[in-house]
């Protein structure tokens, strides 16, 4: 932590009204307000789409209290500013460790406080973002690289239809008589012994080549460089037709190299632009990041290349948003699957309709294969669940009659749903069946807080802290239930 103190007469002190003015009326949002309006988090995404986020703080120079702002983004490093007025703000670098980023912490400081008007803070706190990002990044990579350098092997001709092998990836190779070559890609989900594609080959009678990741590494590109060369080594001219396929991780790994593997079509299903979080907002995948392996990994220009089809789910916000970050890099066919949200990979993923699938696909049967993604689609369990969320927001009527006549006996899973119908102005036929699952289950303290927030939509403070109590008894320093409990409190003085 590094504290600045103003000293220089022609730096002025924004105080705590021209911060708030500032970060406010420049379009930031407020992101969680706490202990009464005396800490705040706002973020805002700049021209690039990356999010800059800064925690403000005001009173004393409480370190519980910064520590739980910095812990809410897991931020490791931050510059904090003070003044005689008490006014604090803090700026979270993320998952950047101090002794990386000490200098520029300080100047980041010195920044908010020397200009007069702060008119060029979040250009210039985002160019600096960067530049801390791309220095601790680069002497990352450069030093996984060394590591790794005797890492992955071409293994001995006795082991049958492996090609390499790393603590990263392994490939297998499985031939048959003709000239079609099935490659497929695992998803992060996919067990190291999953030959993906298997029954499909079987059906079309085509060679298999698995690339298997045996977890959610994203096929990290020091070690990828390695293995194509040996698979290259291996295939040479042969297959002069071949498929490419995969499904969520899969799917970026086939974009990403299907086309250096010689594949002229290329099939992927829910497939992610990239991990990082300064690329893309995906919450989905960005816990699997890591500085070391996946730097600088999103999909690029001339990588997904081809006939490419992609399959996806239009109504989920972060499928689209991977999809239209894809396409922007190369033309691509298009197949949807409205409201299958995080399972419109595995849909596809098991052995019973992969061949027909992929059939399909490779003759280029494109009724057929609009039919089997309908057909996929109304098999998804999931369906009316995603259906409501999707709808909840934009037509909360219709979502509310799908709670009412899916969610009896598993109220609990729809909780997300319940929360954002009585945001929708649908409070009232949602808090009865909350109460209800919270009498079942007392002790989950998630439905508890969903309920009680659910309670403040309908302006009824003292039945919020009914729910509120057992958790704040269990959890009595939790700053955003303390937070709801300051604002049912003063809900319920009138303030």
């Amino acid at each position: 932590m590094f504290k600045f103190f103003a000293r220089s007469k022609a730096a002025k002190n924004p105080g705590r009204a021209a911060l708030e003015r500032y970060f406010l009326d420049r379009g930031w949002e407020t992101h969680a307000i706490y202990a009464g309006g005396f800490m705040f988090i706002v973020q805002k995404k700049d021209a690039q789409g990356a999010v800059i986020r800064a925690a403000i703080k005001f009173g004393s120079n409480n370190q519980n209290d910064l520590h739980d702002l910095c812990g809410e983004f897991r931020a490791s490093t931050y510059g904090m500013i003070a003044n005689e007025d008490h006014c604090t703000c803090v700026i979270l670098f993320e998952a950047l460790p101090p002794n990386e980023v000490r200098t520029l912490a300080l100047e980041a400081c010195v920044l908010l406080i020397t200009f007069d008007d702060l008119d060029h803070f979040e250009l210039r706190l985002h160019e600096l973002q960067r530049k801390i990002r791309d220095r601790y990044h680069f002497a990352k990579h450069k030093l996984l690289r060394l590591e790794d350098a005797s890492d992955g092997e071409v293994p001995a001709e006795a082991e049958a239809g492996l090609l390499y092998r790393s603590k990263y990836t392994q490939c297998r190779l499985f031939e048959r008589d003709a000239g079609l070559l099935l490659v497929t890609f695992a998803d992060r989900h996919d067990r190291p012994e999953t030959l993906i594609g298997a029954s499909a080959a079987a059906a079309l009678n085509a060679s298999l080549l698995c690339i298997q990741s045996g977890g959610p590494n994203w096929y990290p590109l020091h070690d990828a460089e390695k293995w194509l060369k040996a698979v290259a080594g291996v295939l040479g001219q042969r297959y002069p037709r071949r498929v490419g396929f995969g499904t969520g991780q899969g799917g970026y790994g086939v974009l990403k190299y299907g086309a250096r593997l010689g594949c002229g079509q290329v099939i992927a299903i829910s497939p992610c632009y990239s991990i990082d979080p300064w690329d893309i907002e995906d919450g989905r995948y960005t816990e699997y990041f890591r500085d070391e392996l996946h730097y600088d990994m999103r999909l690029k220009a001339g990588e997904p290349a081809g006939d490419i089809l992609l399959v996806y789910d239009p109504q989920d916000a972060k499928d689209q948003r991977n999809a239209k970050a894809i396409l922007n890099l190369s033309a691509a066919r298009q197949t949807f699957l409205p409201f299958a949200g995080p399972a419109t990979a595995w849909l596809f993923g098991g052995n019973e309709i992969l061949p027909e699938f992929l059939g399909a696909c490779i003759t280029g049967d494109w009724p057929r294969v609009r039919l089997l993604c309908a057909q996929a689609r109304h098999r998804n369990p999931d369906r009316a669940f995603n259906m409501a969320f999707s709808l909840a927001e934009r037509k909360p009527e219709i979502a509310c009659r799908i709670f009412e006549k899916y969610s009896p006996g598993q109220v609990s899973r729809w909780a997300s749903v319940c929360f954002l119908l009585a945001k929708a102005g649908q409070a009232a036929r949602v808090i009865g069946p909350m109460e209800g699952e919270v009498e079942r289950a007392p002790d989950n303290f998630d439905l508890r807080i969903c309920t009680a927030l659910i309670a403040l939509e309908l302006r009824d403070p003292a039945k919020a802290l009914t729910y509120l109590e057992p958790a704040l008894e269990a959890e009595p320093n939790d700053l955003k239930l303390n937070w709801m409990r300051n604002v049912a409190t003063d809900m319920i003085k009138g303030v």
